[in-house]
């Protein structure tokens, strides 16, 4: 994606530093990253029902499914009916995609805090650590700010790639 997130992962030992106290920036960027995510999701849901062929109403018991599992049909649909024809790979778009999602599970499922008061983390006993430790992850606006962008790049690549804009896109 370009701006990734780092592997380094940060133990605050001190809770003195800790607070939970999001300022309004954060808290727009955030909201920010995860309606960019929800409208490409939107998209998607939205370009298999049209490769597919089925009308919009009926749609949603399609895609009635998991994120993940909905870019990965898209994918398919899209290498079966177009890339093969056009000999095109979009494999970053793909990778992108994939990375997005991980950070888009962490921005909606981490809890978020700040630490020293100026820089935004996301904890998460998901993330990996020894017993009785809770691993947080730095991150900051510009990489909320970036996957919002991101979710706006793919979205129109993915419309650009299917030849058309479905009639019920949003413009």
């Amino acid at each position: 994606m370009g701006v990734a997130m780092s592997d380094v992962f940060s133990v605050i030992t001190d809770p003195a530093r800790v607070s939970f106290d999001i300022p309004a920036p954060v808290k727009l960027a955030i909201a920010d990253a995860i309606i960019a995510f929800a409208r490409l999701e939107t998209t998607v849901e939205q370009l298999i029902w049209s490769l597919v062929g089925i009308p919009d109403h009926h749609g949603p018991k399609l895609t009635r499914m998991d994120t993940r599992a909905k870019f990965q049909l898209l994918e398919g649909l899209m290498i079966s009916e177009i890339f093969i024809e056009k000999k095109r790979n979009p494999k970053d778009l793909w990778t992108m995609l994939r990375e997005l999602t991980d950070e888009r599970n962490m921005v909606i499922h981490g809890i978020w805090a700040m630490v020293d008061k100026t820089d935004p983390y996301i904890y998460s006993h998901k993330l990996k650590a020894p017993k009785g430790i809770i691993r947080s992850r730095h991150f900051p606006i510009e990489l909320l700010q970036h996957m919002e962008k991101s979710c706006r790049v793919i979205e129109d690549s993915l419309i650009a790639l299917c030849e058309k804009r479905p009639s019920s896109l949003p413009k």
